[in-house]
């Protein structure tokens, strides 16, 4: 399973949002804008629930590292690094925004950037590499939605439970805390959902 999983990760990269091409119009920047937003999260779902349970402290650091790399080559996004060059987070590409702004009216242009921000934050929540500003932020839903679903608890008991086994901030990556109540990434229609084509 584990290994189909990776080949269909693979397919998605050989054929999806990984080019480094500026947007050169609107309808590049809503193509690629929800393409590489689909792509983070299967990336993301790819990883997630393809985790070995078990993994030391340094295993997990490399397999962090790899999500990381994976999904920072997607256009709409890159990686962050520490000052000692690790890989330790993503954020959106700048380029392919200033170039977006270039080529369509700054509110759209916005509401696409909103998307693929949102996006963004709630996959990184949903990893468990970053935390939210509190358990009730939207960036969290996908979480809580999906510990609610597999629970049967209410969402506000959800978010008590997420407060008191997770509190927050929290500064370090939570992903093997977060799978013993979540063990399989949140389904993508649980996040959030591109603008309307005008």
């Amino acid at each position: 399973m584990r290994s189909a999983l990776w080949c269909a990760a693979l397919l998605l990269g050989l054929f999806g949002c990984n080019s480094r091409e500026l947007p050169s119009s609107g309808a590049e920047v809503e193509k690629w804008s929800r393409v590489c937003a689909n792509r983070l999260i299967a990336e993301a779902r790819v990883w997630y629930d393809g985790l070995e349970p078990g993994l030391s402290d340094k295993q997990f650091a490399v397999a962090v590292q790899a999500f990381l790399t994976r999904a920072g080559v997607l256009t709409a996004y890159r990686e962050v690094m520490d000052q000692q060059g690790l890989l330790v987070d993503l954020t959106w590409n700048d380029a392919f925004w200033d170039a977006a702004d270039l080529v369509m009216p700054e509110p759209v242009m916005a509401e696409w950037k909103v998307y693929s921000v949102d996006v963004l934050d709630a996959v990184r929540v949903a990893t468990g590499i970053a935390t939210p500003r509190n358990w009730a932020d939207a960036a969290a839903a996908p979480v809580v939605s999906t510990l609610s679903a597999t629970s049967g608890m209410p969402p506000e008991a959800a978010i008590a439970t997420l407060d008191r086994l997770i509190p927050l901030p929290n500064r370090k990556h939570f992903t093997l805390r977060i799978r013993t109540l979540m063990p399989r990434f949140p389904d993508a229609a649980l996040f959030p959902t591109a603008p309307s084509a005008e």
